[in-house]
């Protein structure tokens, strides 16, 4: 089995149970990437080899959105309904070209490593384009919420279908595997193989301070790892939220990637930082998740029963929102115009609403057994097996 994903860890972490599986079931599992997730793949335990070429995704999407809409600012408000689809061709024609970069490599592997199937992110176009090339099966694995493919996408992929004499490539595959909860998922991919969202987020030790007694809430606050790489450092958010929280009798514990600790102002002493800490970990410990919208953030929260409050920016983050206000188990929180103090104000009493009232967090047991019913990954690896074998 081949698992292909591009270079980010935040699409790859999501698939490493789903291999972890495979390879208990004594299948040989590689995970074919961009140079720079190779890294991440050895720490996760699985072998990996490389394919293609890295691409400077986040310099390449600011440059699109800057033409587009100027640099975020400090006020890092929410795009625009105007403004969105056209950041979204901008973004699709980056995947395409992260697809021109790895298919070749990817093509060389496979054709001579001759994979039963090929497992790949729903961005790594280069997964379902080497499959059809090669006449295996491709499965899409998802891991949130997503909207169906845009009606421009034939277009934009018929270079790279041309060039390896593929007549037809959609980015779906032949099956899709689908970690994100029924009640969640867009009504465009409803009805897929469902798999339960185990969180993978990376190696790393439990802090000891997770399971101490508690006397007031405690609040875990985080960034995520994509959001400033694409939108650069005027979307870091993390002081401004940080700021609202500390206006509670609470706890807080800021999540915080390596290369973002620098941007975080001095913090009040009772403050926890974590870096590097893995939110799996981080998280059974605390009572409220405050998070960009990624899907590895809120999935991980999901299945462990926390209620969470969601600041999107782009595209991906706001479905995600979206899909969990849906459930009623997290807010969805957009900067419209308001004042830092105005919007400070806003975010401190979402929370202190959340903290205060039963609803929220009842939603949230509700989504975390709705994930607990999902068959998990060795029973969709049998399944598979089924279908390939």
């Amino acid at each position: 089995m081949i698992f292909t994903v591009w270079s980010w860890t935040s699409h790859y972490y999501p698939v490493v149970p789903l291999a972890w599986a495979m390879r208990a079931a004594g299948h040989e599992v590689v995970i074919a990437g961009q140079p720079a997730l190779l890294p991440e793949v050895e720490r996760s335990g699985h072998l990996g080899v490389a394919c293609g070429e890295d691409v400077d995704l986040g310099a390449r999407f600011r440059a699109g959105v800057a033409s587009r809409l100027g640099s975020p600012g400090p006020a890092w408000k929410a795009m625009t309904e105007n403004d969105r689809e056209a950041v979204e061709r901008s973004a699709y024609r980056l995947f395409v070209d992260v697809a021109q970069a790895m298919t070749d490599g990817l093509l060389r592997f496979a054709g001579r490593w001759r994979p039963d199937l090929i497992v790949h992110d729903p961005l790594t176009f280069a997964g379902p384009l080497v499959a059809a090339r090669l006449g295996v099966p491709a499965v899409r694995f998802l891991f949130g919420p997503v909207t169906s493919p845009p009606a421009w996408e034939t277009e934009e992929l018929r270079p790279l279908c041309e060039r390896l004499e593929v007549s037809e490539m959609g980015s779906r595959g032949d099956w899709t595997i689908d970690s994100c909860p029924p009640s969640m998922q867009t009504a465009e991919e409803a009805g897929h193989q469902p798999v339960r969202y185990v969180p993978y987020n990376g190696p790393g030790i439990e802090p000891g301070w997770v399971h101490r007694p508690k006397t007031r809430p405690r609040v875990l606050v985080s960034w995520g790892t994509s959001t400033v790489r694409l939108m650069g450092e005027g979307a870091f958010g993390l002081p401004t939220v940080v700021a609202a929280v500390a206006r509670l009798d609470v706890d807080i514990v800021v999540a915080v990637a390596p290369r973002e600790r620098s941007l975080l102002p001095e913090l009040p002493p009772d403050v926890v930082v974590a870096e590097s800490v893995p939110f799996h970990l981080l998280m059974p410990g605390c009572d409220v998740v405050l998070h960009q919208g990624g899907a590895g953030t809120m999935l991980t929260a999901a299945g462990l029963g926390l209620p969470q409050i969601l600041f999107p920016l782009i595209t991906d983050q706001l479905v995600n929102a979206r899909s969990l206000a849906a459930t009623g188990a997290g807010s969805l929180v957009i900067r419209r115009g308001e004042g830092e103090e105005e919007f400070r104000e806003l975010i401190a009493t979402t929370l202190g609403s959340v903290v205060e009232s039963g609803e929220q967090r009842a939603a949230a047991g509700e989504l975390r057994a709705e994930i607990a019913r999902q068959p998990d990954p060795h029973t969709v690896v049998a399944m598979l097996e089924a279908r390939t074998l």
